[in-house]
């Protein structure tokens, strides 16, 4: 899973955005994934979780986007994208 590093959409920017984030284990449905957060790892934005146990996991990504050092955003309609992919072993 990933944490936005851009805009999907959003008015024209004039300065630079920089992103940062984090992507973490929020809960598990069963005891045997209490360890997922441990053994995952860690590539740029992406965060990748070896699960091997079946149940439910829920996983958060969040990000800040700050513009031009500090300064206030342009008014308009923004969108990121959190990618979330599931890969059979």
């Amino acid at each position: 899973m990933t944490y936005p590093t851009s805009f999907s959409s959003s008015p024209s920017l004039s300065d630079n955005v920089t992103w940062t984030g984090t992507v973490a284990v929020k809960a598990t449905g069963e005891s045997g994934m209490s360890g997922y957060q441990a053994a995952s790892t860690t590539t740029g934005s992406m965060r990748s979780y070896p699960l091997s146990v079946a149940g439910a996991v829920w996983i958060q990504s969040t990000s800040v986007a700050v513009y031009g050092g500090n300064r206030a955003f342009p008014g308009g309609s923004y969108k990121a994208v959190v990618l979330a992919e599931c890969v059979a072993q």
